[in-house]
């Protein structure tokens, strides 16, 4: 439990989201995950997976819908074999009223401040790589995008020289995140890479190779995490 800012960036990339301070609970277990066909379906009235007599399928359609009442809204993420999370939001008053608002961020930042950088963005999300990449471009980074790691290898190769830093999912279609690493590392052993899920852990077990990255981000992220973090890596070199 705890409170997050939800900025536009962040909101752009959860479709009930709107900017603002919320409390968030997280609820997390370690199964055998949810898959995607099913994944978009939990929230659904009288939708249960489970044999008849043995569950109603209004649980998670019940605690959605107190959820919204009070203006908050869910998260499900969710990787086979790694388990699955949700995380509730609920809307708390300004942070001005509450408490002195730390300075964010991007007020730290120029329109000049990532000039000469250039960053790999790979996401099979569309919304997360159009808000990661509209956020770095704001403050001058060039961003290349890739939707999967078959794409961002391909654009790796060709443009590895001028690649300062890359950010990836670690769960995508064709080629995953780790498999997608241990590549970029063996290409070029000093890039410098982000690492990106949608769980709060990082276990990951892929065939017990070890997957070196220089940061966990974790999504959705605000464009102050985003910035920070790419800050960090980028003076860690």
């Amino acid at each position: 439990m705890g409170q997050k800012t939800v900025d536009n960036v962040y909101a752009a990339a959860e479709m009930e989201a709107t900017p603002g301070d919320y409390l968030c609970i997280e609820i997390s277990d370690t199964g055998t995950g949810i898959p995607q066909e099913l994944k978009n379906r939990v929230f659904e009235p009288f939708f249960t997976t489970k044999s008849l007599g043995d569950g109603t399928g209004l649980g998670l359609s019940t605690a959605i819908g107190i959820v919204r009442s009070h203006g908050g809204f869910i998260n499900v993420y969710s990787e086979p074999g790694k388990g699955t999370e949700f995380r509730i939001y609920l809307p708390l008053p300004p942070l001005s009223e509450i408490t002195d608002d730390p300075k964010p961020a991007s007020q730290e930042f120029t329109a000049a401040s990532g000039v000469g950088k250039t960053i790999l963005v790979v996401d099979d999300e569309a919304s997360i790589v159009n808000t990661t990449r509209l956020g770095l471009e704001e403050f001058g980074y060039d961003v290349l995008v890739a939707a999967n790691g078959t794409e961002a290898l391909a654009t790796f190769v060709q443009m590895q020289t001028k690649i300062d830093l890359v950010i990836t999912d670690l769960m995508m279609p064709e080629m995953d995140g780790p498999a997608t690493i241990r590549v970029l590392r063996k290409l070029n052993p000093e890039v410098r890479i982000i690492a990106a899920s949608g769980l709060s852990h990082t276990r990951l077990d892929t065939g017990h190779q070890e997957v070196r990255f220089d940061h966990f981000l974790q999504k959705p992220y605000s464009a102050d995490t985003l910035l920070r973090t790419v800050k960090k890596v980028l003076n860690n070199a």
